[in-house]
């Protein structure tokens, strides 16, 4: 069984039964309904949270169609120095503007 960590806050989560399928949208609806802080619904999640790749001082903000599995697979020995963080994404000014009129 596929088990990969995800960091959300200050807490370390391992996510099991991630498959070849499992999408970086995926995990977030997961990580997000677990921790009870989903507040968008499933199909819009991407637009308010990210998944965030992280290896050494270098970050990376993947989409949320990006495939998990292959994405930790393709660390292989670098995996212990890899991190996947859950970030709210910040509504730009534009954004922000559209919502308000």
């Amino acid at each position: 069984m596929n088990e990969i960590p995800f960091k959300i806050g200050s807490s370390l989560k391992w996510i099991s039964g991630i498959s070849n399928e499992t999408t970086c949208k995926d995990i977030l609806i997961s990580i997000l309904t677990t921790e009870n802080l989903l507040e968008c619904p499933e199909e819009t999640v991407h637009r308010h949270y990210a998944l965030v790749e992280s290896w050494r001082e270098v970050s990376k903000v993947l989409s949320a169609n990006s495939l998990i599995l292959k994405i930790w697979n393709a660390w292989g020995e670098e995996q212990e120095n890899v991190s996947f963080t859950v970030k709210k994404v910040k509504n730009s000014k534009r954004e922000d503007h559209e919502q308000v009129n």
